[in-house]
Protein backbone atom coordinates (compact mmCIF):
# COMPACT_ATOMS: atom_id res chain seq x y z
CA UNK A 1 0.00 0.00 0.00
CA UNK A 2 1.54 3.69 -1.37
CA UNK A 3 1.80 6.19 1.84
CA UNK A 4 -0.45 8.08 0.17
CA UNK A 5 -3.30 5.59 0.86
CA UNK A 6 -2.14 5.46 4.73
CA UNK A 7 -5.00 6.61 7.15
CA UNK A 8 -4.37 10.12 8.23
CA UNK A 9 -4.36 8.97 11.91
CA UNK A 10 -1.08 6.59 10.82
CA UNK A 11 0.59 9.35 9.06
CA UNK A 12 0.38 11.55 12.19
CA UNK A 13 1.88 8.84 14.36
CA UNK A 14 4.87 8.95 11.92
CA UNK A 15 5.06 13.10 12.12
CA UNK A 16 4.84 12.63 16.19
CA UNK A 17 7.92 10.72 16.28
CA UNK A 18 10.19 12.63 14.34
CA UNK A 19 12.27 14.59 16.02
CA UNK A 20 14.33 16.50 14.00
CA UNK A 21 13.30 19.67 12.38
CA UNK A 22 15.10 19.31 9.14
CA UNK A 23 13.30 16.04 8.70
CA UNK A 24 9.48 17.60 9.80
CA UNK A 25 10.37 20.51 7.09
CA UNK A 26 11.29 17.89 4.34
CA UNK A 27 7.78 16.18 5.06
CA UNK A 28 6.12 19.43 4.50
CA UNK A 29 6.78 19.05 1.01
CA UNK A 30 5.93 15.46 0.59
CA UNK A 31 2.30 16.33 -0.03
CA UNK A 32 -0.48 18.25 1.35
CA UNK A 33 -1.35 16.02 3.82
CA UNK A 34 2.18 16.03 5.30
CA UNK A 35 2.41 19.46 5.18
CA UNK A 36 -0.34 19.94 7.31
CA UNK A 37 0.91 17.80 10.23
CA UNK A 38 4.25 18.65 9.89
CA UNK A 39 3.86 22.39 9.55
CA UNK A 40 2.82 22.89 13.24
CA UNK A 41 5.31 20.65 14.73
CA UNK A 42 8.35 21.96 12.32
CA UNK A 43 7.43 25.41 13.95
CA UNK A 44 6.76 24.59 17.67
CA UNK A 45 9.25 25.67 18.93
CA UNK A 46 11.81 28.50 17.55
CA UNK A 47 15.47 29.21 18.00
CA UNK A 48 17.65 31.90 18.23
CA UNK A 49 21.04 32.74 19.36
CA UNK A 50 23.54 35.59 19.81
CA UNK A 51 24.57 35.47 15.67
CA UNK A 52 23.10 38.24 13.69
CA UNK A 53 21.54 35.74 11.18
CA UNK A 54 19.86 33.61 13.63
CA UNK A 55 18.11 36.99 15.23
CA UNK A 56 17.39 37.94 11.34
CA UNK A 57 16.27 34.51 10.28
CA UNK A 58 13.97 34.70 14.00
CA UNK A 59 12.40 37.95 12.53
CA UNK A 60 11.67 36.78 9.08
CA UNK A 61 9.98 33.63 10.82
CA UNK A 62 8.34 36.25 13.45
CA UNK A 63 6.61 38.01 10.46
CA UNK A 64 5.39 35.38 8.53
CA UNK A 65 1.92 34.77 9.90
CA UNK A 66 1.68 31.12 8.48
CA UNK A 67 4.30 29.99 10.58
CA UNK A 68 4.20 32.32 13.36
CA UNK A 69 0.95 31.23 14.90
CA UNK A 70 2.91 27.88 15.49
CA UNK A 71 5.42 28.68 17.96
CA UNK A 72 4.46 27.88 21.08
CA UNK A 73 8.26 28.18 22.51
CA UNK A 74 11.35 30.42 21.85
CA UNK A 75 14.60 28.91 23.19
CA UNK A 76 17.61 31.20 23.28
CA UNK A 77 21.10 30.35 23.54
CA UNK A 78 24.40 31.61 23.81
CA UNK A 79 27.10 30.79 21.22
CA UNK A 80 30.89 31.25 21.69
CA UNK A 81 30.91 31.54 17.70
CA UNK A 82 29.93 35.18 18.45
CA UNK A 83 33.39 35.69 19.71
CA UNK A 84 34.46 36.08 16.06
CA UNK A 85 32.19 39.39 15.38
CA UNK A 86 33.54 40.66 18.56
CA UNK A 87 35.75 43.37 16.67
CA UNK A 88 33.38 43.96 14.05
CA UNK A 89 31.12 46.69 15.51
CA UNK A 90 28.65 46.69 12.57
CA UNK A 91 28.16 43.07 13.10
CA UNK A 92 27.48 43.52 16.46
CA UNK A 93 25.34 46.27 16.78
CA UNK A 94 23.40 44.69 13.88
CA UNK A 95 23.15 41.42 16.09
CA UNK A 96 22.22 43.54 18.87
CA UNK A 97 19.00 45.55 16.98
CA UNK A 98 18.00 42.02 15.30
CA UNK A 99 17.81 40.87 18.99
CA UNK A 100 15.90 44.05 20.66
CA UNK A 101 13.44 44.24 17.74
CA UNK A 102 12.29 40.55 17.70
CA UNK A 103 12.24 40.54 22.03
CA UNK A 104 10.38 43.57 21.92
CA UNK A 105 7.76 42.10 19.62
CA UNK A 106 6.82 38.34 20.50
CA UNK A 107 3.11 38.98 20.51
CA UNK A 108 4.00 38.27 17.08
CA UNK A 109 4.05 35.09 18.14
CA UNK A 110 -0.34 34.29 19.64
CA UNK A 111 0.31 31.04 21.03
CA UNK A 112 3.32 31.71 22.45
CA UNK A 113 3.86 30.19 26.50
CA UNK A 114 7.29 29.43 26.96
CA UNK A 115 10.44 31.02 27.35
CA UNK A 116 14.34 29.49 27.70
CA UNK A 117 16.17 31.62 27.52
CA UNK A 118 19.98 31.01 28.70
CA UNK A 119 22.71 33.32 28.64
CA UNK A 120 26.85 33.09 28.46
CA UNK A 121 27.67 30.68 31.10
CA UNK A 122 31.25 32.24 31.71
CA UNK A 123 31.23 35.67 32.41
CA UNK A 124 34.97 36.01 32.10
CA UNK A 125 37.12 34.21 29.04
CA UNK A 126 40.48 33.22 30.07
CA UNK A 127 43.07 33.93 27.73
CA UNK A 128 47.07 32.12 28.18
CA UNK A 129 50.15 33.40 26.85
CA UNK A 130 52.52 30.70 25.32
CA UNK A 131 53.63 30.30 28.70
CA UNK A 132 50.35 29.19 30.11
CA UNK A 133 50.02 31.55 31.82
CA UNK A 134 46.55 34.44 31.78
CA UNK A 135 47.36 37.13 29.53
CA UNK A 136 44.96 39.52 29.78
CA UNK A 137 40.77 38.84 30.88
CA UNK A 138 38.09 39.58 28.87
CA UNK A 139 35.43 42.42 30.13
CA UNK A 140 32.01 41.10 30.96
CA UNK A 141 30.72 44.40 29.55
CA UNK A 142 29.04 42.33 25.97
CA UNK A 143 27.99 39.59 28.06
CA UNK A 144 26.27 41.93 30.47
CA UNK A 145 25.06 44.60 28.04
CA UNK A 146 23.28 41.29 25.87
CA UNK A 147 21.37 40.17 29.00
CA UNK A 148 20.15 43.41 29.77
CA UNK A 149 18.98 44.68 26.23
CA UNK A 150 17.17 41.09 26.38
CA UNK A 151 15.35 41.13 29.60
CA UNK A 152 14.50 44.70 29.31
CA UNK A 153 13.08 44.28 25.48
CA UNK A 154 10.93 41.35 27.36
CA UNK A 155 9.88 43.94 30.20
CA UNK A 156 8.57 46.60 27.48
CA UNK A 157 7.08 44.43 25.45
CA UNK A 158 3.24 45.09 25.08
CA UNK A 159 0.62 42.95 24.31
CA UNK A 160 2.87 39.96 25.47
CA UNK A 161 1.14 36.56 25.12
CA UNK A 162 0.23 34.79 28.33
CA UNK A 163 4.23 32.93 29.44
CA UNK A 164 3.84 29.80 31.16
CA UNK A 165 7.36 28.58 31.60
CA UNK A 166 9.95 30.73 32.01
CA UNK A 167 13.70 29.67 31.92
CA UNK A 168 16.66 32.15 33.04
CA UNK A 169 19.75 30.64 32.91
CA UNK A 170 23.26 32.26 33.57
CA UNK A 171 21.99 35.63 35.18
CA UNK A 172 24.74 37.95 35.74
CA UNK A 173 24.60 39.08 39.24
CA UNK A 174 24.28 42.77 38.72
CA UNK A 175 21.00 45.15 39.56
CA UNK A 176 19.45 45.86 35.79
CA UNK A 177 17.02 48.61 35.98
CA UNK A 178 14.27 46.38 34.13
CA UNK A 179 13.72 44.61 37.13
CA UNK A 180 12.36 46.58 38.90
CA UNK A 181 9.90 47.76 36.08
CA UNK A 182 6.37 46.57 35.69
CA UNK A 183 6.49 45.13 32.70
CA UNK A 184 9.12 42.89 34.03
CA UNK A 185 6.67 41.81 36.68
CA UNK A 186 3.45 41.19 34.48
CA UNK A 187 6.12 38.75 32.63
CA UNK A 188 6.34 36.61 35.81
CA UNK A 189 2.79 37.00 37.10
CA UNK A 190 1.29 34.18 35.23
CA UNK A 191 4.33 31.87 35.27
CA UNK A 192 3.24 27.96 36.37
CA UNK A 193 7.24 26.83 35.97
CA UNK A 194 9.82 29.17 36.87
CA UNK A 195 13.52 28.19 36.91
CA UNK A 196 16.49 30.50 37.73
CA UNK A 197 20.12 30.03 37.69
CA UNK A 198 22.75 32.76 38.96
CA UNK A 199 26.43 33.13 38.55
CA UNK A 200 28.81 32.85 41.79
CA UNK A 201 31.38 35.12 42.34
CA UNK A 202 33.82 32.70 41.26
CA UNK A 203 32.64 33.88 37.17
CA UNK A 204 33.04 37.57 38.98
CA UNK A 205 36.39 38.23 40.11
CA UNK A 206 38.25 40.63 38.04
CA UNK A 207 41.41 43.13 38.99
CA UNK A 208 40.15 46.35 40.78
CA UNK A 209 36.55 45.10 41.01
CA UNK A 210 34.52 44.53 44.23
CA UNK A 211 31.55 42.18 43.35
CA UNK A 212 30.23 40.92 46.92
CA UNK A 213 28.03 43.58 46.99
CA UNK A 214 26.59 42.70 43.75
CA UNK A 215 26.46 39.28 44.62
CA UNK A 216 24.53 40.02 47.96
CA UNK A 217 22.58 42.48 46.14
CA UNK A 218 21.14 39.96 43.74
CA UNK A 219 20.32 37.26 46.01
CA UNK A 220 18.87 39.65 48.77
CA UNK A 221 17.03 41.99 46.18
CA UNK A 222 16.54 40.70 43.26
CA UNK A 223 15.59 36.98 43.40
CA UNK A 224 13.46 36.98 46.31
CA UNK A 225 11.57 40.20 45.57
CA UNK A 226 11.67 40.34 41.75
CA UNK A 227 11.87 37.23 40.76
CA UNK A 228 10.16 35.19 42.99
CA UNK A 229 7.75 37.61 44.43
CA UNK A 230 5.47 38.50 41.41
CA UNK A 231 4.66 34.80 40.84
CA UNK A 232 2.47 32.97 43.50
CA UNK A 233 -0.69 31.35 43.03
CA UNK A 234 -0.60 29.43 40.08
CA UNK A 235 3.34 28.32 40.18
CA UNK A 236 3.57 24.50 40.14
CA UNK A 237 7.39 24.29 39.72
CA UNK A 238 10.46 26.11 40.68
CA UNK A 239 14.24 25.94 39.98
CA UNK A 240 16.52 27.84 42.11
CA UNK A 241 20.48 27.45 41.17
CA UNK A 242 23.32 29.02 42.41
CA UNK A 243 26.96 27.51 41.40
CA UNK A 244 28.52 28.48 44.82
CA UNK A 245 26.68 28.30 48.01
CA UNK A 246 24.17 31.01 48.67
CA UNK A 247 21.68 31.27 51.99
CA UNK A 248 23.68 32.14 54.65
CA UNK A 249 25.75 35.11 53.11
CA UNK A 250 24.68 35.81 51.24
CA UNK A 251 21.44 35.88 53.22
CA UNK A 252 18.48 35.15 50.76
CA UNK A 253 14.52 36.13 52.50
CA UNK A 254 12.01 33.10 51.53
CA UNK A 255 9.94 33.86 54.50
CA UNK A 256 7.06 35.74 52.51
CA UNK A 257 6.85 33.22 49.68
CA UNK A 258 4.24 30.70 49.72
CA UNK A 259 3.04 29.19 46.36
CA UNK A 260 0.25 27.31 46.72
CA UNK A 261 0.08 24.96 43.85
CA UNK A 262 3.87 24.28 43.78
CA UNK A 263 4.31 20.56 42.85
CA UNK A 264 8.00 20.77 42.28
CA UNK A 265 10.80 22.65 44.23
CA UNK A 266 14.53 21.97 42.91
CA UNK A 267 17.01 23.78 44.81
CA UNK A 268 20.65 23.93 43.59
CA UNK A 269 23.60 25.28 46.00
CA UNK A 270 21.21 27.02 48.57
CA UNK A 271 22.43 26.66 51.83
CA UNK A 272 20.76 25.36 54.94
CA UNK A 273 21.39 26.91 58.54
CA UNK A 274 20.22 26.07 62.01
CA UNK A 275 18.13 29.07 61.05
CA UNK A 276 15.53 26.91 59.27
CA UNK A 277 14.76 29.64 56.85
CA UNK A 278 15.24 27.37 53.83
CA UNK A 279 14.14 24.31 55.84
CA UNK A 280 10.98 26.13 56.58
CA UNK A 281 10.33 27.49 53.03
CA UNK A 282 10.25 23.63 52.15
CA UNK A 283 8.15 22.53 54.84
CA UNK A 284 5.70 25.72 54.09
CA UNK A 285 4.42 23.69 50.51
CA UNK A 286 3.99 20.20 52.48
CA UNK A 287 0.34 19.75 51.09
CA UNK A 288 1.39 20.11 47.44
CA UNK A 289 4.91 19.40 47.25
CA UNK A 290 5.37 16.02 45.19
CA UNK A 291 9.10 16.03 43.85
CA UNK A 292 12.33 17.63 45.47
CA UNK A 293 15.15 18.25 44.45
CA UNK A 294 18.28 19.00 46.69
CA UNK A 295 21.19 19.62 44.61
CA UNK A 296 24.83 20.50 46.33
CA UNK A 297 22.85 22.03 49.02
CA UNK A 298 25.11 21.94 52.27
CA UNK A 299 24.06 22.51 56.20
CA UNK A 300 26.24 25.34 56.88
CA UNK A 301 28.53 25.22 59.99
CA UNK A 302 30.10 28.53 61.82
CA UNK A 303 33.81 27.03 61.74
CA UNK A 304 33.96 27.87 66.19
CA UNK A 305 31.79 25.54 67.10
CA UNK A 306 32.05 21.81 67.53
CA UNK A 307 28.85 20.69 65.26
CA UNK A 308 26.14 22.29 63.80
CA UNK A 309 23.48 24.27 64.93
CA UNK A 310 21.43 21.64 62.93
CA UNK A 311 22.12 18.34 62.04
CA UNK A 312 20.71 16.95 58.21
CA UNK A 313 19.46 14.03 60.03
CA UNK A 314 16.74 16.55 62.12
CA UNK A 315 15.42 17.78 58.94
CA UNK A 316 15.32 14.56 56.88
CA UNK A 317 13.36 13.33 59.99
CA UNK A 318 11.05 16.63 59.94
CA UNK A 319 10.85 16.12 55.86
CA UNK A 320 9.82 12.64 56.59
CA UNK A 321 7.20 13.70 59.08
CA UNK A 322 5.60 16.46 57.55
CA UNK A 323 6.12 15.93 53.29
CA UNK A 324 3.45 13.33 53.10
CA UNK A 325 2.86 14.07 49.56
CA UNK A 326 6.20 13.65 48.80
CA UNK A 327 6.57 10.76 45.91
CA UNK A 328 9.55 11.99 44.35
CA UNK A 329 13.58 12.89 45.85
CA UNK A 330 16.54 13.54 44.54
CA UNK A 331 19.46 14.31 46.44
CA UNK A 332 22.54 15.07 44.29
CA UNK A 333 26.55 16.88 44.98
CA UNK A 334 27.67 18.78 42.50
CA UNK A 335 31.96 17.85 42.15
CA UNK A 336 32.38 20.62 39.39
CA UNK A 337 32.66 24.15 39.07
CA UNK A 338 30.66 26.59 37.11
CA UNK A 339 26.53 26.31 35.80
CA UNK A 340 27.91 24.81 32.01
CA UNK A 341 29.79 21.83 33.89
CA UNK A 342 26.98 20.11 36.23
CA UNK A 343 28.98 16.61 37.03
CA UNK A 344 27.77 15.34 39.73
CA UNK A 345 28.91 12.46 42.36
CA UNK A 346 26.90 9.37 41.70
CA UNK A 347 26.18 8.67 45.65
CA UNK A 348 22.88 10.36 47.12
CA UNK A 349 24.87 12.44 50.11
CA UNK A 350 24.47 15.36 52.42
CA UNK A 351 27.10 17.64 53.54
CA UNK A 352 28.37 20.48 56.07
CA UNK A 353 29.85 23.64 54.62
CA UNK A 354 32.24 25.44 56.72
CA UNK A 355 33.24 27.88 53.71
CA UNK A 356 30.83 30.29 52.29
CA UNK A 357 33.32 30.41 48.77
CA UNK A 358 32.21 27.47 47.37
CA UNK A 359 31.16 23.54 47.37
CA UNK A 360 35.35 22.45 46.80
CA UNK A 361 36.60 23.75 50.00
CA UNK A 362 36.30 21.76 53.35
CA UNK A 363 33.11 20.18 53.71
CA UNK A 364 32.64 20.65 57.17
CA UNK A 365 35.09 18.89 58.94
CA UNK A 366 34.71 18.12 62.83
CA UNK A 367 30.94 16.65 61.42
CA UNK A 368 31.94 13.07 61.27
CA UNK A 369 30.60 12.02 64.69
CA UNK A 370 26.94 12.97 62.48
CA UNK A 371 27.17 10.84 59.39
CA UNK A 372 26.01 7.50 60.93
CA UNK A 373 22.72 9.53 62.09
CA UNK A 374 22.42 11.67 59.25
CA UNK A 375 22.73 8.77 56.56
CA UNK A 376 20.30 6.38 59.04
CA UNK A 377 17.75 9.52 58.43
CA UNK A 378 18.18 9.84 55.01
CA UNK A 379 18.06 6.42 54.24
CA UNK A 380 14.17 6.34 56.27
CA UNK A 381 13.45 9.41 54.31
CA UNK A 382 14.09 7.68 50.87
CA UNK A 383 12.49 4.53 51.57
CA UNK A 384 9.21 6.52 52.51
CA UNK A 385 9.26 8.27 49.69
CA UNK A 386 9.51 5.28 47.62
CA UNK A 387 7.54 3.42 49.46
CA UNK A 388 4.28 6.36 48.85
CA UNK A 389 5.07 6.46 44.81
CA UNK A 390 5.00 2.56 44.70
CA UNK A 391 1.07 2.96 46.59
CA UNK A 392 -0.02 5.43 44.59
CA UNK A 393 1.18 4.16 41.03
CA UNK A 394 2.46 6.06 38.31
CA UNK A 395 -0.02 9.21 38.70
CA UNK A 396 2.48 9.96 41.70
CA UNK A 397 5.18 10.57 39.01
CA UNK A 398 6.35 14.48 38.54
CA UNK A 399 3.88 16.56 36.44
CA UNK A 400 3.95 15.73 32.77
CA UNK A 401 4.38 18.76 30.71
CA UNK A 402 2.13 21.94 30.32
CA UNK A 403 -0.08 21.11 27.36
CA UNK A 404 1.64 22.79 24.62
CA UNK A 405 5.19 23.70 26.18
CA UNK A 406 7.39 20.23 25.18
CA UNK A 407 10.73 21.32 23.77
CA UNK A 408 11.73 18.98 21.55
CA UNK A 409 15.38 17.76 21.64
CA UNK A 410 17.16 19.28 19.01
CA UNK A 411 20.64 18.86 18.20
CA UNK A 412 20.96 21.44 15.00
CA UNK A 413 22.56 24.72 15.06
CA UNK A 414 20.14 27.14 17.05
CA UNK A 415 19.06 29.42 14.00
CA UNK A 416 15.28 29.74 12.66
CA UNK A 417 14.64 27.90 9.25
CA UNK A 418 12.87 30.08 7.04
CA UNK A 419 11.55 28.58 3.89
Amino acid sequence: MSIHHCPTELLELVVDNVTCQATLRNLRSVDSTFCALATPRAFHTAYVTNLPESATGLKSLMECDDFARHVHSLVFRWTDAADDIRGNQDLQRSMQVALISVFAQLHRFPALSALDLKFCPRLFLHRRNAAGLIANLDEPAQRLFLQSIIIQSLARNTDFPHIRSLTLGNLVPFPLACYQETGFAQLLEKVERLDISVHGTNNLHSPGQNTEELWEWTWQEIVPIRLLGPPQAQLTSLSITSDQPVGRVPHVELGGLFYPALQHLALGGVTFTGARRVEDFVARHRRTLTSLVLDSCPMHVTERLNGPDRTWAEVCDRFNAELQELVDLDITLRTKWGLDDMEKAPQMRLTYETSLTGFGYNRGSGCEQFESADRSALERLVAAVKSRKQRRGPQSLRPPPLSGIILRQNTEPFVVPIL
